[in-house]
């Protein structure tokens, strides 16, 4: 979600989200660069929410006219906001980038932001696991999370390359381990899988996003946050 996030930003997302279409809020015909960015609209009904995804993706955008123009163009970049969780108490969002030039397909990066509203704080996994039984989860995502790739974007028999790819990429390390979502059960105010997401070429070709339900980890929960989760 871009290398800076700003604290007067983050403030913004303490606002309850609203009702409202979903929103282009950047949208520049080019040349060099024809960019589009689009919020969902969950995203656009709130204002805080809005505002903050608006001025991470201007500095998107800019980086990549600059790009274009280095480079020369026709170049072209789309970017999505998708909210995977929003509730009183977390704010958990999916940026989908897509960029190219000319008529070639475009590379994805994927990239989620979980915030905790009271406090506008950038949340890690160790928000939400604790404990030696933490550390048993952490370990237990990981590699449900390896054999899920290879099954769903490899159908269960990757090459060697990829083999070794995804084991980097799915070590149980909180660092590794960054890029995630909290997803809504049916009850949208509770939680019932976290899902970690891969852009292009970092364990498939392809962007590659999996879930990991909450009956995975959930001894690993911390007290504190366990009401948060739709467990059976």
């Amino acid at each position: 979600m871009g290398p800076v996030i700003r604290a007067a930003l983050l403030a913004g997302l303490l606002a309850a989200p609203g009702a409202a279409a979903a929103q282009t809020v950047i949208d520049l015909p080019g040349p060099p660069l024809r960019a589009r960015v689009t919020l969902d609209p969950a995203l656009a009904a709130d204002p805080g929410l809005q505002g903050f995804l608006r001025a991470e993706a201007a500095e998107t955008v800019a980086m990549w006219q600059d790009l274009a123009r280095d480079r020369g163009g026709p170049w072209w970049l789309v970017v999505t906001d998708r909210a995977t969780h929003l509730s009183a108490r977390y704010a958990s969002v999916l940026r989908r980038t897509e960029a190219g030039t000319g008529s070639a397909p475009g590379m994805v990066a994927l990239e989620g932001l979980t915030v905790e509203r009271g406090t506008g704080r950038l949340l890690r996994l160790d928000a939400f696991l604790a404990g030696p039984e933490g550390g048993r989860a952490l370990a237990a995502i990981a590699e449900a999370l390896a054999t899920r790739i290879a099954e769903e974007a490899h159908g269960g028999k990757p090459s060697a390359q990829w083999r070794a790819r995804i084991r980097a990429a799915t070590r149980p390390d909180l660092a590794v381990l960054g890029n995630f979502t909290l997803e809504s059960a049916a009850d949208p105010a509770r939680v019932d899988a976290i899902a970690f997401h891969f852009g292009s070429g970092e364990v498939a070709p392809g962007p590659v996003s999996i879930r990991i339900p909450a009956t995975v980890f959930a001894r690993g929960l911390a007290p504190a946050v366990r009401p948060v989760f739709a467990l059976p």
